[in-house]
């Protein structure tokens, strides 16, 4: 699987470091992660009422991550401070 396929274009780009993306929804969410052959990985997080982070990690633990909402890119807020990813503009009344 290529990065280009996997991941938007306008898909934002940040550091090595232990990120973490906060669920959109309550409740349970899937994980599929497979490596890109280049000693990265790509990993797909798929949580209730149709919201999915994919992320592609590269060999030097650069991140690129696109948030979606039934297929559409949704908007992302970055923490840096606390490396946290979180979809952004998520109406109370979704969560």
């Amino acid at each position: 699987m290529d990065p280009e396929e996997f991941i938007q274009a306008n898909a934002i780009t940040l550091p090595k470091g232990d990120w973490y993306v906060d669920a959109p929804v309550e409740g349970e969410y899937g994980v599929n992660a497979q490596t890109d052959g280049a000693r990265g990985q790509y990993i797909s997080m798929t949580y209730g009422q149709g919201f999915q982070a994919c992320i592609h990690i590269d060999d030097l633990g650069v991140l690129r991550c696109q948030l979606y909402r039934y297929n559409e890119v949704w908007p992302l807020e970055v923490d840096y401070g606390r490396l946290t990813i979180s979809f952004g503009s998520v109406p109370m009344s979704i969560k």
